[in-house]
C-alpha cells in the first residue's frame, strides 16, 4: 500500500478485472485467432520455425533452419522493418533476438487483428522473396 488511496483503488479494480471471466474468455479468444493466422503464416514460410506462447502472449521464432534452429537474426530484423514500412509497429525478443512477440490489448476488434497479421504475413513474405 502506497498511501495513495487513488492508486490503492485502481489496483483493486485491475484485480477485479483479470478476475472477471469475460477477460480470460476475451484473452483466449484473441489469443487463439492469432494463433491461428500465426500457424497458417508458419506453414507457408521457411523462416517460422516456432509459433509458442499462452492466451494472447505468443511469439514467433525466425530460423535459417527447420532442423539445425539456427537463428534467423538479420531476417528476423528485416521482417520488423517490413512492418514497420506497412504501419505494424512489432518487437524483437527472445535470447538470440530472432523472436517476435505479440500482446495485444484484449479491446483489440477481431478486424484490427485479423489486419495485423496480414501485415505481419505481408512482411514475412518480402523478407523470403
Amino acid at each position: 500500500y502506497s498511501g495513495n488511496p487513488l492508486a490503492c483503488a485502481a489496483a483493486f479494480e485491475a484485480i477485479r478485472m483479470i478476475n472477471d471471466p469475460a477477460f480470460l474468455a476475451r484473452a483466449n479468444e484473441v489469443g487463439d485467432r492469432m494463433r491461428g493466422h500465426l500457424l497458417r503464416i508458419q506453414q507457408q514460410s521457411r523462416l517460422i520455425g516456432d509459433v509458442r506462447g499462452l492466451g494472447s502472449m505468443l511469439l514467433i521464432e525466425f530460423v535459417k533452419d527447420h532442423v539445425s534452429k539456427e537463428p534467423a537474426v538479420a531476417e528476423t530484423q528485416a521482417v520488423i522493418a517490413e512492418a514497420l514500412k506497412r504501419g505494424l509497429v512489432i518487437i524483437r525478443a527472445g535470447l538470440y533476438s530472432n523472436g517476435v512477440r505479440f500482446l495485444p490489448p484484449l479491446n483489440i476488434s477481431d478486424a484490427q487483428l485479423d489486419e495485423g497479421m496480414a501485415v505481419v504475413e505481408q512482411a514475412v513474405q518480402a523478407v523470403e522473396a
